[in-house]
């Protein structure tokens, strides 16, 4: 079970999995952008543990595109202003879909309510 927070205009998640962890926060828009330009913060880590750096752009690519998928699911049109994510957590893309399917289907449940 995800627990979903809302912090400072965003909402937020994390997954932690045994060795793998992530962290995402989305702040969403009422605006729709003709090509958005979504902020992608990238949060320093907690002490330095070596881990590989995560790819911010790549990161974006992959929220973006769960995104597309998601309002074509719910027939919406979300749109993104800013993201943050953890520099160096599991770079792990898999993981951000998920993370994004959770934070974006809390959102269409509260926009529902």
């Amino acid at each position: 079970m995800a627990f979903v927070t809302y912090k400072d205009g965003a909402y937020q998640t994390s997954r932690i999995t045994g060795p793998t962890h992530n962290f995402l926060a989305l702040e969403f828009s009422d605006s729709v952008f003709e090509e958005p330009d979504v902020a992608v913060i990238v949060l320093p880590s907690i002490g330095d543990l070596g881990r590989e750096k995560n790819n911010a752009q790549e990161v974006k690519t992959t929220v973006l595109g769960e995104l597309i998928v998601l309002n074509d699911k719910f027939d919406t049109d979300y749109q993104i202003r800013k993201m943050k994510i953890v520099e160096d957590d599991t770079p792990s893309m898999h993981e951000y879909r998920i993370l994004t399917h959770t934070l974006v289907k809390h959102f269409h449940a509260l926009k529902k309510a």
